[in-house]
């Protein structure tokens, strides 16, 4: 999945936007790939917001 849909999903999510289990794990993927692995995440909307601004950051 490219930078732009990553961002496209934690926009969805921001948004209020469930999303799939498939959809989280490619943000999950997104994060490792850049070495943004979080090793004690509690909760998901913290590790999303930390994954947006990392994905700003990139672009």
């Amino acid at each position: 999945m490219s930078y732009k849909n990553a961002r496209e999903l934690v926009q969805l999510y921001l948004e209020g936007g469930d999303l799939t289990e498939e959809q989280e794990h490619v943000l999950f993927d997104t994060a490792a790939e850049h070495g943004q692995i979080l090793d004690n995440v509690v909760r998901l909307h913290w590790f999303i917001y930390a994954l947006a601004e990392n994905l700003e950051a990139l672009s």
